[in-house]
């Protein structure tokens, strides 16, 4: 018989043939423990000790390569505004 834990938090079971109903009784009993068990066999040896990296809160102004990223392509890729559209207040990303 084997044991899984589903994304979702559900155990799944799979076994060759069903299992004793006292055995399903028992691990119904003890879903919480079993679950706990089978969350911390998911977690790998080195997470205990490696600390968190600290979270980056990003801030107007700061770099962000996606962002980056995708205005270079937008100029890159984009036609230049004509002139009329200029001169009714109409800018292209990059602020011509």
């Amino acid at each position: 018989m084997r044991l899984r834990l589903e994304a979702d938090g559900q155990v799944h079971l799979a076994a060759a043939a069903p299992p004793p109903a006292d055995l399903l009784a028992e691990l119904r009993l003890c879903r919480d423990d079993v679950v706990r068990l089978l969350a911390e066999r998911r977690r790998p040896a080195w997470a205990d000790i490696a600390p968190e990296p600290p979270r980056h809160v990003y801030q107007p102004g700061d770099p962000d390569p996606l962002r980056d990223g995708l205005l270079a392509s937008a100029r890159r890729h984009m036609p230049p505004l004509p002139s009329a559209a200029r001169g009714r207040g109409l800018q292209r990303a990059d602020g011509e």
